[in-house]
């Protein structure tokens, strides 16, 4: 059964701002990636269980499941494993359509789902996103950080002004789809910062940057 997504009321809250910073840079045009690897019926055995996202290879992460419990229909664990690192992931029933290639240092991660319904990474990467399956609402991409992040916020900002959010929990929503649907046809950027709690100063703050290009939505995440 395909798990129904829920939509965020994080996301619709950004369709409102003016959030588009033109940049002449020329449009991306990619070609639908299948996942590589592990999954028989996409056609790859390589590596086991764990599949290749565009040129970012990756690891199953059962993790993945309670981390983002809230887009993939899960009931909440609660359970927080110590020092886990901080994530950004794309969650769609139909991954392997609606992300067009990936590339980061290794390794990604996806969940431990036979059809792979949650993938992204630990560590520095970057996504390319089909921006028909955005705009619907097929994939969306949420961040997680731990506890001490809690309390923190996320700042994002453009050249038409700047939102701030506070972190309530883990597990925070990107707001990719009301960005693509305010582009129209030309392109935009939205750079998004997420910093600790005013209690943990010295963690570091990780950079989302989100740009709307032509059939193309590219995530950068820097963490």
């Amino acid at each position: 059964m395909r798990r129904a997504l829920r939509s965020s009321s994080l996301t619709r809250s950004f369709l409102d701002l003016g959030l588009l910073a033109w940049v002449p840079i020329a449009l991306l045009f990619v070609s639908p990636l299948a996942f590589g690897g592990g999954d028989v019926d996409k056609g790859g055995t390589d590596r086991g269980d764990n599949p290749v996202v565009g040129s970012l290879p990756c690891m199953v992460d059962p993790d993945m499941e309670w981390m983002f419990w809230e887009p993939l229909g899960n009931d909440p664990n609660g359970g927080i494993r110590p020092g886990f690192p901080a994530a950004i992931a794309f969650v769609g029933d139909d991954l392997d359509d609606s992300i067009l290639d990936a590339d980061g240092d290794p390794f990604g991660i996806v969940n431990d789902d036979d059809g792979w319904d949650a993938a992204g990474s630990n560590h520095a990467c970057q996504f390319y996103l089909d921006r028909a399956a955005v705009d619907a609402r097929e994939v969306t991409s949420w961040h997680w950080a731990p506890s001490e992040y809690i309390g923190g916020t996320m700042v994002m900002s453009s050249p038409f002004g700047s939102r701030i959010v506070d972190l309530d929990g883990n597990a925070v929503c990107i707001p990719i789809q009301g960005l693509s649907t305010r582009t129209g046809g030309g392109i935009s950027i939205a750079t998004f910062k997420i910093s600790p709690s005013s209690a943990n100063p010295t963690l570091p703050v990780m950079t989302v940057r989100v740009t709307v290009n032509g059939p193309s939505v590219i995530v950068d995440y820097i963490p």
